[in-house]
């Protein structure tokens, strides 16, 4: 079960290998579908694309963490992959807000209509 102090903490791995990545898409997935609330199909797409280009900006700015610099290639493949992490974020759309609920009283008005006599028609 995941404290609220997990919740805050993004998994950022360390070493890049088929097992820490399949944690990092786990833990990515799961806070995205929470960001969008219902993930359509379309949603879904995009979702993957953002785990996958995560995964690889964070790899590279490791490589150069431990490196000092990246080769002109991974610098123009990292620029990239930045530009399109923005846009498929910006695809995906902001949070889903909470709806409030609807109280019995207005469900009632939308479905019958307004009750005779009331005022609020």
């Amino acid at each position: 079960m995941l404290t609220k102090i997990d919740d805050i903490r993004l998994y950022r791995p360390m070493v890049f290998n088929a097992v820490t990545r399949a944690r990092f898409f786990r833990d990515r997935r799961r806070r995205w579908l929470a960001h969008v609330g219902r993930a359509t199909d379309a949603k879904a797409v995009l979702i993957d694309q953002l785990c996958a280009l995560e995964w690889d900006i964070r790899r590279l700015e490791t490589r150069e963490a431990q490196n000092g610099k990246l080769t002109a290639h991974d610098r123009n493949a990292l620029a990239a992959w930045r530009r399109h992490f923005r846009e498929a974020l910006r695809q995906l759309g902001p949070a889903a807000a909470a709806q409030p609920a609807e109280d019995a009283l207005a469900y009632a008005r939308r479905v019958y209509g307004p009750a005779r006599g009331d005022a609020a028609a």
